[in-house]
């Protein structure tokens, strides 16, 4: 019954699909930790032994009538990326039910394992691209002021904040012949970037996805706001930004992925509140948080009526916001209020000599 309440649970969820790299590493990290490997490698004969045991020769020999499996217990086609998709879906149901037992705990194995395959994918990446050099910076920071009219520093810090930060931190003397060498050329037309195909449209869209969603599960420290570039650079994109017209499924993805500032605010205050737990009192909480305190203040009497936090664990913030009927581009407690800019956007006020000795 359990198992037959897993499979409509897992097939019913309407979950993207699991991508073959992520789907061998759930596998092979929970593998592990049943048979208790040595050295983060499988132990084939204790695991054989336990999930010969656990289903029982009866329920193994009716798969094999039924599906013409084989020997379950001795195909380990799962561990391949080259072979995992051949497995049949009867099989992969079965290892799945053995190693998670609820379809929570495989969401939950999927989440850690997409970070960890991210991972692994942005260091193959980084691996195979050669080290910046001082000439190189400077050509590219001049490349990108040459695509600005009547470029100035105030418009590189805006444009291009990472970048222009990095340059002056290493050519703190060379601002000027860099703005010189920028307006002696014509403007540059950006760099156009060839429409994808349809494959390709459809494999960035799905990293994209993936990308957001790791980061909105992410609870290992205070959370960042889930940006383009966050994704862009998570996904590992190393193009210009896509744009509707040469990749519309991939744009579209990213400008589904991205949130709102209260959802984004939202989302620190929950974390907050279950990292250091209600007992900690408000002022610390509010430290932890980093919001600015009119804003903690309204989402401390919107969450007013909770009286149980859940444990902090992966995807649990996003799943306490959504339950409240926070979503992702949630307008906030109060949206017709206005509040002080935060950060680089804010202005101190100015007084009138008469307002300030009324």
């Amino acid at each position: 019954m359990n198992y037959a309440s897993f499979c409509a649970d897992l097939l019913g969820s309407g979950a993207s699909p699991v991508p073959a790299d992520v789907l061998k590493e759930m596998y092979r990290s929970r593998a592990v930790e049943m048979t208790g490997g040595w050295k983060k490698s499988l132990d084939r004969f204790a695991f054989q032994e336990m999930i010969h045991t656990f289903y029982g020769p009866v329920f193994l020999a009716k798969l094999d009538e039924d599906f013409s499996l084989g020997d379950f217990t001795k195909s380990y086609h799962w561990q391949s990326l080259s072979t995992i998709k051949e497995v049949p879906l009867i099989r992969h149901l079965a290892l799945a039910f053995f190693l998670f037992r609820s379809f929570r705990d495989f969401k939950k194995a999927r989440a850690v394992a997409e970070v960890h395959c991210i991972e692994q994918r942005r260091k193959e990446i980084d691996s195979q691209q050669p080290l910046d050099t001082s000439s190189n910076l400077f050509e590219e920071m001049l490349a990108v002021a040459r695509q600005i009219p009547k470029c100035t520093l105030e418009k590189l810090w805006e444009r291009h904040y990472g970048l222009t930060k990095r340059f002056i931190k290493r050519f703190p003397d060379r601002l000027d012949e860099l703005l010189r060498a920028a307006s002696s050329k014509p403007v540059a037309k950006p760099a156009q970037m060839r429409s994808l195909t349809r494959l390709e449209d459809q494999e960035w869209a799905g990293r994209f996805r993936v990308a957001a969603s790791t980061l909105y599960q992410l609870v290992d420290k205070r959370p960042e706001r889930v940006s383009r570039n966050r994704i862009m650079i998570e996904a590992g994109w190393k193009r210009p930004y896509p744009t509707a017209e040469v990749c519309p499924l991939t744009w579209r993805v990213l400008e589904e992925s991205l949130e709102s500032d209260w959802h984004y605010h939202a989302r620190r205050y929950v974390w907050a509140m279950l990292s250091l737990r209600p007992e900690q009192g408000v002022s610390r909480i509010t430290r932890a948080s980093g919001l600015d305190n009119l804003r903690f203040k309204e989402l401390r009497l919107f969450f007013a009526e909770v009286t149980h936090w859940p444990l902090l664990e992966i995807g649990v913030v996003v799943e306490f916001l959504e339950n409240f009927g926070v979503t992702r581009q949630w307008a906030g407690p109060c949206p017709d209020r206005q509040f002080p800019q935060l950060g680089r956007k804010y202005q101190r006020k100015s007084w009138e000599s008469g307002q300030a000795s009324e």
